[in-house]
Parts: C-alpha cells; sequence; structure tokens
C-alpha cells in the first residue's frame, strides 16, 4: 500500500504534499458493468463502466485526499471481430 499510496522525501520531487506512510488493508471496493452487442456473426461492440471507492490507507494519502479523489470512473468501449 506504501508503495502505491505513500509519500516520502524519495518520491515527493518539487510537489508540496505532506509526508504519508500507508499500512497495508483492504485499498478498494469496486461495481462492474459490461455489456456486449453484436452486430453480426463477426462482428460486435462491448461497453463497460467501472466504479472504485477507495477505502483506509489509500483514502487517507494526501495523493488521493488532496490531488485525486476517492471515487474512480472508469469508461470503456470495444470493436469485437470473432474468426
Amino acid at each position: 500500500m506504501d508503495t502505491y499510496f505513500g509519500v516520502n522525501a524519495n518520491n515527493r520531487g518539487t510537489s508540496t504534499l505532506s509526508s504519508y506512510s500507508a499500512d497495508g488493508g483492504l485499498k478498494d471496493v469496486g461495481l462492474s458493468l459490461t455489456a456486449k452487442y453484436h452486430l453480426n456473426k463477426s462482428w460486435g461492440l462491448q461497453g463497460g463502466l467501472t466504479y472504485y471507492r477507495m477505502l483506509n490507507d489509500a483514502e487517507d494519502s494526501p495523493l488521493v485526499d488532496d490531488v485525486g479523489d476517492r471515487n474512480q470512473l472508469n469508461a470503456s468501449m470495444a470493436v469485437i471481430y470473432a474468426f
């Protein structure tokens, strides 16, 4: 957890983020929705929507609390070809 959400003198660079050491624990919970539509026998479309909510030490990190957001949303769209 500290690798991704910790802030220290070695990885702070020129930012003004305060030092933070993240312990282990549950990072996030999420929900994902995927839909697929077949245009014909070979071609199709697929879309997805995913929501994550950061928890515990990940949520309290200055990277999330000061700069980012504890709510994470991701959308995707793909063209599918089957052969």
